[in-house]
């Protein structure tokens, strides 16, 4: 099982819902920026675009190995970030949280939370 943070946008019906996967991203660790785009997560994108401008110029003073050493530290952190990150833009966007719900799928999440507030389905 598979924990999910739930959101959902009541001014948009009662199918505006989106499931948050908890843990460790690894599109967001091995793509940030295709993720970032994704997503929507503009900061992310801007700052992926100046780690990777900035180790590029300091390759050759620090060497090449410790640049990609600092960039796998940063992406690593953009893996595990990942989760957090969706959920803020979604509170900045004006989605309501609704706690965690564990499933073995996004569908899965999403149904059983559909269940909790509108009742199972005939």
């Amino acid at each position: 099982m598979t924990l999910f943070a739930i959101y959902s946008k009541p001014d948009e019906g009662p199918e505006a819902v989106e499931a948050v996967r908890q843990g460790f991203s690894w599109a967001a660790f091995l793509v940030t920026p295709v993720w970032a785009l994704l997503y929507r997560a503009w900061l992310v994108l801007f700052a992926w675009v100046g780690v990777a401008l900035t180790l590029d110029v300091l390759a050759s003073a620090i060497g090449s190995g410790a640049a990609y050493g600092l960039y796998a530290v940063f992406a690593l952190w953009v893996g595990f970030a990942a989760p957090q990150i969706r959920e803020r833009g979604f509170e900045r966007r004006g989605w309501l949280a609704h706690g965690e719900i564990s499933a073995t799928s996004i569908e899965g999440a999403e149904t059983i939370w559909f269940e909790r507030v509108y009742g199972a389905r005939a």
